[in-house]
């Protein structure tokens, strides 16, 4: 494990849209006073999240505990093989979020059909950070996401569709669920709070809160709700 990064505090806010809205928030956003831009190519996001046997992040989220964290494996691309894997610890204090990231070297890439390819990776993050909670993967999730930015290059806007999951402890189904929702993200320094307040005002938006974790471990053949 290598190159452990820590990012700086921010806030999140996120909506949720049908899937059929894209081209319609993303026009909204190149039009509002953000007047954003493609910051990115879009590309493939996946994610495995890991939990203790009693689902405690899905709980902690559920019954609103302000502060909590999300352990999770991401890596971009492929939905068939791990690559240039990152695990991410991302800690949330009320409505403002940070992570701590290590980045994982692997010889070759790894099958996601091998649940075992997981396991051997949680063993490596639980020695690094010396977690004792018996974390194992539960769910795999992933999306395409495209890649905005304001004019001012100040607020980052993602927006993630084509959602779809695996859970893990039922690795017998090869299929995905599919959700017919996309999710609207966006993202800025905690010191900017007000301008971006002052500048929402004219996206036709309301927030909403949205794990996509939470979401897929408890509805599992729903749709998110809006």
């Amino acid at each position: 494990m290598k190159n452990n990064h820590v990012e700086e505090m921010r806030y999140e806010k996120k909506w949720i849209y049908n899937n059929n809205s894209y081209y319609q928030v993303l026009s909204a956003l190149m039009r509002s006073n953000f007047k954003f831009k493609h910051h990115y190519e879009k590309r493939i996001v996946n994610t495995v999240y890991f939990d203790d046997y009693n689902l405690s992040n899905v709980l902690d989220n559920v019954e609103g505990q302000k502060d909590r964290v999300k352990y999770r494996l991401r890596w971009y691309g492929s939905d068939k093989y791990i690559d240039k894997p990152v695990f991410e610890m991302k800690y949330k204090k009320a409505l403002k979020t940070y992570k701590k990231k290590k980045s994982l070297f692997l010889k070759k890439k790894l099958n996601v059909n091998n649940i075992n390819n997981f396991i051997n990776l949680k063993k490596k993050f639980n020695l690094k950070v010396k977690n004792n909670h018996l974390l194992q993967p539960k769910i795999l999730i992933n999306y395409k996401r495209t890649y905005l930015i304001s004019g001012d290059n100040l607020i980052r806007a993602t927006i993630d569709q084509d959602i779809r999951y695996k859970k893990l402890f039922k690795f017998n189904e090869n299929f995905f669920h599919n959700f017919n929702n996309i999710v609207m993200e966006m993202k800025y320094d905690t010191d900017l709070d007000s301008y971006f307040r002052n500048l929402i005002n004219n996206i036709s938006v309301r927030y909403s809160k949205s794990s996509k974790y939470v979401n897929c471990m408890l509805l599992p053949s729903k749709e998110f709700s809006n």
